[in-house]
């Protein structure tokens, strides 16, 4: 495997080395979305991000929409809790 040589100094990949790559940033991402996941859940990034302005809820949000935003923060809870 490597890159091949072609004229003026330049180097292509092979088709299969193309698909390893394209294979490998595949895999790469499919861990990295359960890892931000799991980062953006813990209690410490919870109690930043309630504090920033961009993430509460504004104070003339009508009640139902109120009312669903706590009801997804209780099926939030209860998942961690499961």
């Amino acid at each position: 495997m490597g890159n091949h040589p072609i004229a003026g100094g330049f180097f292509v990949r092979t088709r299969q080395e193309k698909m390893s790559a394209k294979e490998a940033k595949m895999q790469k991402d499919a861990r990295l979305a359960p890892m931000i996941r799991k980062e953006i859940g813990t209690s410490a990034n919870r109690r930043l991000l309630q504090r920033m302005p961009a993430f509460r809820a504004e104070p003339d949000l009508p009640e139902r929409f109120r009312s669903l935003l706590g009801e997804l923060e209780r099926v939030q809870v209860d998942r961690r809790h499961s």
